[in-house]
Parts: structure tokens; C-alpha cells; sequence
């Protein structure tokens, strides 16, 4: 018994990585600069640059996490909110996709949105995580904007930069897998996958 909760226990941290590893890198991206000196806090707050407000993204995703572990579920309103702080990141990024030059700097934002969209829709088909497609929602508008600035900011990236793509990859796994979100959250689940039969096929 000792042994098997040790493994849980063991499983459940390396779970919560990914969550741990996003939220700090993805608030130091607000933080730090990007390029050129400016950060997306500076973007937002002075220079008002419609490419930094989906950074704050960031923080919304890591604090639903964090609620949904307190209490085991999103609440509609603030599922809606996810809904809403996704649909006018997306509009903010591809006001300047259609206006912009170079067709790499339209094309990855454009092949990053469908198969976001794929992927959040597949995750509604998933019950017990279902509540988790606004969130995932919200990383693949962050993928959007960050590949459109990562892209037309190469080779001025500053440390900002770089801590924008550690996100969008950690938000890459997290999109492509959410049943690892839906266990990371949430130790009862975890607990119930691992008292689970293994099938051999």
C-alpha cells in the first residue's frame, strides 16, 4: 500500500509540471521585455500594442487552472469569460495576420488556429473534461498571438521572447493531451486512473 501511494504521489508531481512550469514562465513573458525593450505589461499598459493583451492570457489560464483544482470545475460565467477573453485575443492577433507582410507570418498563426480548433473541439468529446475546452480555448489563442510575434520579431527576441515560446510549447502538450490536465487538477481522478486494471490488448 506504502509502494502504491508512493507512486501516486510520484505521478501527481510529475503531473502538475507542466501546469508549475507554464505559470511561471508565462507571467515572467508579461514581464519581461520581448523585443526592442518593450514587454507585453508595457504594451498593455503604455504603449497600448493589441499583440501584447493576449499574453495576459497567461494568467487567466494558470488562475482556472488553480480553481478548477480548489473546487473540481469551472463555473459557466467563468467558463464564458474564458470564451470571451478567447474570442478577442484571436480578433486583436488576426486584425494583424490579414494586414500583415510575409506570407510565413500569415500562414503558421492560420495553421496554429485550426488545429487548435480541432484539438479543443475533440476535448469536449471527453466528459469528465470537458469543462476544460474554454481553458484549452484560451491556450490556443495564446499559441495565435505568440507564433505571429515569434515569428515577426525573429532574431530581435530578448529573454521575454524566449519565455513566451517555453509557454506555447508547455500549452502545445497541454492542448494535445488534457486528459494529463484533467489528472494534474484533480488527485481524486488521478487516484481513480491509478486503481484502474491494467488491459493488456
Amino acid at each position: 500500500m506504502g509502494t502504491k501511494n508512493n507512486m501516486l504521489g510520484t505521478r501527481l508531481w510529475i503531473a502538475q509540471m507542466p501546469l508549475t512550469v507554464t505559470a511561471m514562465t508565462g507571467i515572467a513573458a508579461i514581464l519581461l521585455p520581448f523585443t526592442a525593450d518593450i514587454s507585453p505589461a508595457i504594451g498593455v499598459l503604455s504603449d497600448v500594442r493589441p499583440l501584447a493583451f493576449p499574453f495576459l492570457l497567461s494568467v487567466l489560464v494558470s488562475a482556472a487552472y488553480v480553481r478548477r483544482s480548489i473546487s473540481g470545475s469551472l463555473s459557466r460565467p467563468e467558463q464564458a469569460l474564458a470564451y470571451v477573453a478567447t474570442a478577442v485575443s484571436v480578433a486583436m492577433t488576426f486584425s494583424f495576420v490579414i494586414s500583415g507582410e510575409g506570407w510565413l507570418g500569415r500562414v503558421i498563426p492560420l495553421v496554429t488556429a485550426l488545429l487548435g480548433a480541432h484539438f479543443v473541439r475533440s476535448n469536449r468529446k471527453i466528459g469528465q473534461a470537458r469543462d476544460l475546452t474554454p481553458v484549452l480555448a484560451m491556450q490556443v489563442a495564446y499559441l495565435v498571438n505568440c507564433s505571429l510575434c515569434l515569428i515577426g520579431f525573429f532574431g530581435e527576441w530578448q529573454i521575454g521572447a524566449v519565455f513566451a515560446l517555453v509557454t506555447a510549447v508547455s500549452y502545445c502538450l497541454q492542448i494535445t493531451r488534457p486528459g494529463l490536465l484533467l489528472v494534474s487538477g484533480d488527485s481524486h481522478a488521478l487516484a481513480h486512473v491509478a486503481s484502474q486494471p491494467v488491459t493488456k490488448h
